[in-house]
């Protein structure tokens, strides 16, 4: 484990709070992350833009705390402007969304100088940060800290990107109905020019490699760990054996898409072939739709749960049918970590690496999830040990806080 001067301070600029541990996809990186820097000795400031007006608990805060020197919050001005000048500005939005040479229109925020301004004065009375992260998800806060004065700017900035918002919108656009989308076209090319743009600035990371290429080899890339909080004291579930399950927040635009697929289009052809198989969904905030249509297949919707690892202990085998996203699929990780049989597409596989037939199974189609759903619910149980150990050798906490901290110190 590396070692540190107690003196060095690090600031994490986000937009959500990434606390408790598994609150979001953010909260899997980043708070395995922060308790990695406290246990390095580091002081650790957290500052929220909480642009979209999330509820924020002071539990949640003073949970954080335990591993930081300051959490703090900044929220949005509050509306004031005349009716008049409202209009003025989305006139000017929707130019900007048309404008080849604006921002991708995601990051239009006509509150960013207030946002500079609130940040600016909160470090005007505080020593200079040796370091700050930019966590560049839904919002341009790499851009933010290096726009700082001087005299307040941390000495080296680092812009964390986690997925490629480009290859996410690439990807969503192709999985959609519409052969030409133009305005979707313009949004891909603004968002990949601001990307590497960014990338050109300060030192930039992604998730995994495919996401990196998006920079042009401008960029490295730090995977997740695994969150291991949880499993030591977990209990199988009481589900009903032979299983399938997929995973996650059904939230989730590419979840919802797996989620669909697998209850439309894979299980009612699996369980003619299989009597006897049950099929669960596990994951917080599914939605009317795909819970009418897991009804009329006989699937088992969870909604949320106190401790997924009792769930993920109790599955036979996971099913991941993502067809779109970007990053690392930390479900995939975790059932590989509890040495579950995984059987998945090529794109859930991206920030992870495994090795089909030795770690898990690959399909890209009904026909190949078929095959593969069969020969993993028939595995004597070594694929799953390879996964845990590949998982375990690969996803450690420690190796991704060491190679934060070495790109950290420059």
């Amino acid at each position: 484990m590396s070692t540190s001067n107690p003196n060095h301070s690090i600031l994490i600029l986000a937009n959500t709070l990434f606390y408790p541990a598994r609150r979001n996809g953010m909260s899997i990186r980043y708070f395995p992350l922060v308790r990695g820097f406290a246990e390095r000795g580091y002081n650790v400031d957290v500052l929220i833009i909480n642009k979209f007006r999330e509820q924020i608990s002071p539990p949640d805060i003073q949970g954080l705390r335990q591993y930081c020197r300051n959490v703090d919050v900044i929220e949005p001005a509050a509306n004031q402007v005349k009716s008049l000048r409202r209009l003025s500005r989305r006139i000017r939005n929707v130019a900007h969304l048309l404008a080849p040479a604006g921002w991708p229109y995601e990051l239009i925020d006509n509150q960013q100088g207030h946002y500079l301004t609130a940040v600016g004065e909160r470090f005007a009375s505080r020593e200079r940060y040796t370091a700050g992260i930019g966590v560049s998800v839904g919002g341009n806060n790499a851009d933010l800290l290096l726009s700082l004065p001087e005299a307040v700017r941390p000495q080296r900035i680092l812009c964390d990107f986690i997925d490629s918002a480009y290859l996410l919108k690439k990807r969503a656009r192709a999985s959609g109905r519409r052969l030409i989308d133009w305005l979707g076209l313009l949004e891909e090319w603004k968002t990949r020019r601001w990307e590497r743009a960014i990338c050109r600035r300060c030192p930039c990371v992604y998730i995994s490699s495919k996401d990196a290429e998006t920079a042009g080899g401008l960029a490295q890339v730090i995977p997740n760990s695994i969150v291991e909080d949880g499993y030591e004291a977990s209990m199988p579930a009481p589900l009903e054996h032979p299983n399938i399950a997929f995973l996650g927040n059904m939230a989730y635009p590419p979840n919802i898409e797996a989620g669909t697929w697998l209850a439309r289009d894979l299980f009612p052809r699996l369980k003619k072939a299989l009597p006897g198989l049950q099929c669960y969904i596990i994951g917080r905030n599914p939605g009317e739709g795909l819970q009418r249509l897991c009804r009329e297949q006989g699937i088992h919707v969870t909604g949320a749960v106190d401790n997924i690892w009792d769930y993920i202990r109790s599955v036979d085998v996971f099913v991941f049918p993502l067809f779109s996203g970007a990053g690392l699929q930390n479900k995939v990780l975790e059932a590989m970590y509890a040495g579950k049989p995984v059987v998945c597409t090529p794109i859930a596989n991206e920030g992870i690496g495994a090795v089909h037939g030795e770690q898990l199974y690959l399909a890209s189609n009904q026909a190949e999830f078929m095959t593969a759903i069969k020969t993993a619910l028939a595995d004597d149980g070594r694929t799953g040990n390879n996964a845990a150990e590949f998982v375990r050798a690969h996803f450690s906490t420690d190796s991704m806080v060491d190679r934060y901290v070495e790109l950290l110190r420059g």
